[in-house]
């Protein structure tokens, strides 16, 4: 398999009545939900995006790590999955939103096909994230592993294409559906 043989799959998917789902999927998930995360900062927003991010590193003692990966085990979900929750949980804590987007790259790998070949595969997903009242944490962590798991059997519909379909309105400073980005590697 090459990379353009990836192209043409994708071309087909995307003319196809499974790809008409995978947009109609974004659409009924997306439509609606704020593009703005009001954290509280301590300089004024820039008027464009410049797209320089930062990075936060942290080691995190082993203890603390054994302990995080038994609560994902007993969960029954991933260390991704319980992570995004508590990056999710921070979020709505520090702006008071109890609905926001958070975007999280997908390798776009799916195929045992692809796995060997050279090219840009990289998807970015777009969470939901809501916080009614009441909400435990045990309940965020199952609706953020539903959620998740539903992304990811409609991530082969390319990001660019639903910020198309979806046509949010476009703000110069911000970048389009999603204000933050969740990568666990």
């Amino acid at each position: 398999a090459t990379y353009s043989d990836f192209v043409a799959w994708q071309h087909q998917l995307l003319i196809s009545p499974e790809g008409e789902a995978q947009i109609m999927y974004w659409v009924d998930e997306l439509v609606g939900a704020p593009q703005v995360l009001e954290l509280p900062t301590d300089s004024p927003r820039p008027k464009t995006c410049s797209e320089r991010g930062a990075r936060l590193q942290r080691v995190v003692d082993a203890s603390l790590s054994q302990r995080v990966k038994a609560l994902a085990a007993q969960e029954g979900t991933t260390l991704n999955v319980l992570l995004l929750s508590v990056f999710a949980t921070l979020l709505h804590r520090y702006t008071g939103q109890e609905d926001f987007l958070i975007g999280s790259p997908y390798h776009g790998r799916n195929e045992r096909r692809w796995e060997q070949v050279l090219g840009c595969f990289i998807n970015s997903l777009a969470l939901r994230m809501r916080f009614p009242a009441g909400l435990t944490f045990r309940a965020l962590l199952q609706e953020v592993r539903q959620r998740f798991h539903a992304a990811l059997a409609h991530a082969d519909y390319p990001f660019p294409l639903v910020v198309e379909r979806l046509r949010p309105q476009r703000d110069p400073s911000r970048p389009p559906l999603f204000p933050v980005m969740f990568g666990y590697v």
